[in-house]
């Protein structure tokens, strides 16, 4: 159980890493599609 977690988080962060790669890329990303929470999280510094 202990493995598939750490599987998903890794997966997870490599999603997010792609997904920060994409937004880079595109200058912005599909503010549109995302939700209020996403977009605040984008705000913030990493």
């Amino acid at each position: 159980m202990e493995d598939e977690f750490k599987e998903y988080t890794e997966l997870t962060k490599q999603l997010m890493r792609l997904k920060l790669k994409i937004t880079d890329e595109n200058g912005v990303g599909d503010e549109g599609k995302l939700t209020k929470e996403e977009q605040r999280r984008q705000l913030l510094p990493s």
